[in-house]
């Protein structure tokens, strides 16, 4: 019976708490493959009976407690993708599972679903719910991306509903810095959600003290629905929210508790630059990041809507949005890349405004996609593109070989980590 306990609370805690969502993957792991384990191996084929060992098939007969908690854990873990709308407040009464798709009244019953009968829910990463008021998707409506324990206005009133997924996003990339004016980059995170008040401390006072800090925040932010964002940023003291490079508001020098909003206009789906720059200077710090429009709320912007731009440590060129190596940036290796594997690595059409380029390579820019109209070859850093800023489509990248390497250099070896010592000349592997 243990295991079942076990079981039931783990499931509540992945599902209906507030932890971060990498916590909550973690459990969801847990759960799914020991449930994995148990179809595999922990049932008995012949008459379907559970072992207390989830991993250890049983013999012909088991007690009642090791069945149920293996129907627990089996119904846990098909369970974990869907949506969960509950009759009362904070994750209470009746409880009832939808699957991506549309809902009008009449498919709601049949799951049943009574007519304004929903006081909370829960919802994965990755998956969104619109409620409308009326039946067949009509009158008001909101969206939901997250888990709520109570519906408040929304309260036993949704008639039909569409349950869609959403973003993936890992939240953004933050730079901490010594100085209120971003001035010594100290330590890099990634941050779920921006949503932080440190008091009169700081996010880690032996790097950054308690005041004269600040941080940039950036990646790209996905539009849940088409249409005008309005955006909220709370800060003490001083922020600055670029989106798509259109600056917001720039208050990054205020002092004191402060809160700013702007609007924007977005396309559903679609990834754009952001960056939120905050500055403390002293006394209480805090900084919370906001959106809201026609389907939203006004909430916190949430982890699956905001994404860091990856890099890799093989990476050998590095484009930035920006000129003087600023803004977004991202890493490329040896090879061509057309505008739909730029976009794939988080760049936007035509958004690159310098370039840093090791010796001994070369960086083709190309004005269209699939490496057609203008070009411009580049074989040394260029801390802005000029005439060529904001305009790259495609671009391929090479080897530029150099004929006056001179000394001894080290290959070493990936898998051996051996080294081999070559001596700088052009006729270093003749002896192969």
């Amino acid at each position: 019976m243990f295991h079942g306990i076990f079981v039931r609370y783990l499931t509540q805690l992945a599902r209906e708490s507030n932890i971060p969502q990498a916590t909550k993957n973690n459990y969801i792991n847990v759960l799914k493959s020991s449930a994995q384990a148990l179809k595999n191996y922990g049932i008995n084929s012949k008459n379907n009976t559970a072992n207390s060992k989830w991993g250890v098939a049983p013999g012909e007969t088991t007690d009642y407690s090791n069945q149920l908690s293996a129907t627990m854990l089996i119904e846990a873990a098909s369970t974990f993708d869907l949506a969960a709308v509950y009759t009362n407040n904070t994750y209470g009464g009746k409880l009832s599972y939808l699957a991506l798709g549309n809902y009008n009244l009449t498919q709601l019953v049949a799951k049943g679903i009574s007519n304004d009968n929903i006081s909370s829910l829960t919802l994965p990463a990755g998956l969104q719910l619109i409620a409308f008021a009326d039946d067949n998707f009509g009158s008001d409506s909101i969206v939901f991306s997250s888990n709520q324990a109570q519906l408040t206005e929304w309260d036993n009133k949704i008639s039909s509903l569409k349950i869609r997924t959403i973003g993936t996003g890992n939240g953004l990339k933050g730079e901490y810095f010594a100085g209120a004016s971003l001035e010594t980059l100290k330590f890099t995170q990634t941050d779920e959600v921006i949503n932080f008040d440190w008091a009169e401390s700081s996010p880690k006072e032996a790097s950054l003290g308690v005041d004269n800090f600040s941080i940039r925040w950036s990646g790209f932010i996905q539009a849940l629905n088409s249409g005008q964002y309005t955006f909220y940023v709370s800060g003490d003291d001083g922020v600055k929210l670029t989106i798509n490079k259109v600056v917001l508001f720039d208050s990054f020098s205020a002092t004191g508790q402060n809160s700013f909003s702007n609007t924007i206009t977005l396309e559903a789906g679609q990834k754009y630059d952001i960056t939120l720059e905050y500055s403390e200077k002293s006394g209480n710090a805090s900084c919370k990041l906001e959106w809201e429009n026609q389907y939203l709320t006004r909430q916190l912007v949430p982890v699956t809507q905001l994404y860091t731009r990856a890099v890799s440590s093989l990476d050998i060129i590095m484009a930035y949005a920006d000129c003087e190596y600023k803004g977004f940036y991202t890493g490329l290796k040896v090879g061509e890349y057309t505008l739909a594997e730029l976009n794939n690595l988080g760049v936007l059409n035509k958004d690159i405004a310098s370039l840093k380029i090791p010796q001994g390579y070369k960086v083709t820019l190309f004005e269209e996609d699939n490496f057609n109209g203008n070009s411009i070859e580049l074989i040394k850093d260029s801390s802005c593109l000029a005439d060529w800023t904001d305009k790259t489509s495609s671009l391929i990248v090479t080897t530029n070989g150099l004929t006056n390497m001179e000394g001894i250099y080290y290959l070493k070896n990936r898998t051996s980590n051996y080294n081999l010592a070559v001596e700088g000349t052009y006729t270093n592997t003749s002896d192969g």
